[in-house]
């Protein structure tokens, strides 16, 4: 997707009971740092993971006991006094499979 720095967006998944998941966000280097989170879904907004705890690593893997709705929040850390020379293209790669026994 284009994206412009200081933009925030949310995607919205249904992560079910029993899968491995793996998020990733990749983005064009003028973007900056890019933060993502991963809030509840329910009216509680809780944040269940975030990366800007963990030096804004680019991917997460989860394994998920009960079916959830999630919200992943993607933003831009920086602030753009050019916005339409600061976008670039950022990508968001969600991967699950059956958690292994």
């Amino acid at each position: 997707m284009l994206f412009k720095k200081g933009q925030i967006t949310e995607l919205q998944i249904v992560a079910y009971e029993g899968e491995d998941y793996y998020i990733s966000v990749c983005a064009a280097r003028k973007l900056g740092k890019i933060r993502f989170r991963i809030l509840n879904g329910d009216d509680s907004g809780t944040v269940l993971f975030d990366n800007a705890d963990n030096d804004y690593q680019e991917s997460v893997t989860f394994s998920n006991e009960s079916t959830t709705n999630l919200i992943i929040e993607v933003s831009s850390v920086e602030s753009s006094t050019h916005p339409e020379k600061d976008t670039g293209c950022l990508g968001v790669v969600i991967q699950f499979r059956k958690t292994s026994n």
